[in-house]
C-alpha cells in the first residue's frame, strides 16, 4: 500500500512539475519582482499608456468617420431620429472596443516574456549599471520580446475591435435602410400629392 501511495504521489508530482507553465524550483518571485522594478526605471507602463491612448484616439476617428459618411450620405441634420440612433451606435461601438487590458497589464505581460530571456542576475545587472554586458543582452532580448509583444497585443485589440465594428456597421447599415425607406415613402407620398394638383 505504501509502495503504491509513494509511487502515485511521485506520478501526481511529476506531472505536476511537467505541466507547470512556470519553474517550480529558483526564486521566480524575486526575479519577477526585479523586473517590476526594472519595468518602471524604464518607463514601460507609460509607454504602454501612451500606445493605448493612441489606439484609443484611431478607434475613435474609425468611429467617427463612418457616423459622418452615413451622415452625408442621408443628408441627416443634428436633431434627426435616424442621426441620433447613429451617434448611440457609434458610442457604443467606441467603448465596446476599448483594448481589454489595462497599460500595467500590457507591461506586465512584457515583463513575462522578459523573464523568458533574462536569468535573475541578468535582472541584478540591469538594475545596477544599465550600460553593461547583461544590458546589451536586454538590448537583444527587447528587440525579440517588442514585436512579439507588439503583435500579441495589438491582434487582441484589432480582434476586440473589428468583432465590435461588424456590430456597429450592421447597425448603422439597419438604420440607414429605415432612414432611406422612411425618405422614401415621404418622397413618393409627395410625389402623389403633387400630382393631384
Amino acid at each position: 500500500m505504501r509502495k503504491i501511495l509513494s509511487n502515485s504521489t511521485l506520478l501526481i508530482y511529476a506531472l505536476v512539475v511537467l505541466t507547470s507553465p512556470r519553474p517550480l524550483f529558483g526564486d521566480d518571485a524575486s526575479k519577477r519582482a526585479k523586473l517590476g522594478e526594472l519595468m518602471t526605471l524604464q518607463g514601460r507602463e507609460e509607454i504602454a499608456e501612451q500606445q493605448l491612448q493612441v489606439y484609443k484616439k484611431q478607434t475613435l476617428e474609425l468611429a467617427s468617420k463612418a457616423l459622418e459618411q452615413y451622415r452625408t450620405a442621408l443628408n441627416l441634420a443634428d436633431n434627426d431620429p435616424y442621426y441620433t440612433r447613429m451617434v448611440a451606435a457609434s458610442q457604443r461601438f467606441y467603448e465596446a472596443s476599448l483594448p481589454p487590458f489595462t497599460a500595467a497589464e500590457a507591461t506586465n505581460f512584457y515583463a513575462d516574456l522578459m523573464a523568458e530571456h533574462l536569468s535573475e542576475a541578468d535582472v541584478d545587472a540591469l538594475l545596477a549599471f544599465y550600460k553593461s554586458s547583461a544590458g546589451q543582452r536586454a538590448i537583444e532580448a527587447a528587440k525579440k520580446v517588442g514585436p512579439q509583444w507588439q503583435e500579441n497585443i495589438g491582434k487582441k485589440a484589432q480582434e476586440s475591435a473589428m468583432g465590435q465594428y461588424k456590430e456597429f456597421q450592421a447597425e448603422m447599415v439597419k438604420i440607414a435602410a429605415e432612414c432611406e425607406a422612411e425618405q422614401n415613402a415621404g418622397n413618393k407620398q409627395a410625389e402623389r400629392r403633387g400630382g393631384k394638383h
